[in-house]
């Protein structure tokens, strides 16, 4: 299997980030709330492709620009093995536990959640 040019796959990448970004925006619009993405405005975006790809990923992949700003930043967990959100935090098992306990799959449960019944603003 070839492997893909880092350069490519940020940018498909990022393609799909923005486009997430707008479907989200849309949603929330469409509930009479603003989600607000300051990491995705054009100003980060340009300053993230201006950096030289030797300075964001190892040779593994590893995002070392991120790991260097924590451990800049104080962030203890700087060198820590990367663990995926859903994982590592068990917020979709209590998602699914709530869900489960309303009678709902999750999918209807986030819905039921987000809509104008639960409105706090």
């Amino acid at each position: 299997m070839r492997e893909e040019d880092p350069t490519i796959q940020m940018g498909i990448d990022l393609e799909k980030a923005l486009e997430e970004i707008e479907k989200l925006t849309e949603m929330a619009s469409s509930k009479g709330k603003t989600i607000r993405f300051p990491f995705a405005s054009r100003q980060v975006i340009d300053l993230a492709s201006d950096i030289p790809l030797k300075r964001k990923i190892d040779g593994d992949g590893r995002k070392i620009i991120l790991r260097q700003a924590a451990k800049q930043l104080g962030i203890e967990a700087h060198d820590r093995p990367k663990k995926a959100a859903q994982y590592s935090s068990g917020i979709m098992k209590e998602m699914e536990r709530l869900a489960r306990r309303d009678g709902l799959d999750i999918k209807s449960w986030v819905e039921d959640k987000v809509s104008s019944d639960h409105r706090t603003s």
